[in-house]
């Protein structure tokens, strides 16, 4: 299994809402940014950790 690295950046202007950018690094490299409202991070042992979260587009 190849490792996942999972960055998150926490961005709090509305402190009624918790606004976290979560970002994702692949194996080669990249990084996708997923911005969440209202987000929660549960870690369910060592290994595993559940981050969820509202996401929108506008577009």
């Amino acid at each position: 299994m190849n490792d996942v690295r999972l960055d998150l950046f926490i961005v709090n202007n509305n402190p009624q809402r918790a606004v976290m950018k979560v970002g994702l690094t692949t194996t080669d490299g990249k990084v996708i940014q997923i911005d969440l409202l209202d987000a929660r991070i549960i870690r369910m042992n060592e290994n595993s950790t559940i981050v969820y979260g509202k996401h929108y587009d506008i577009f």
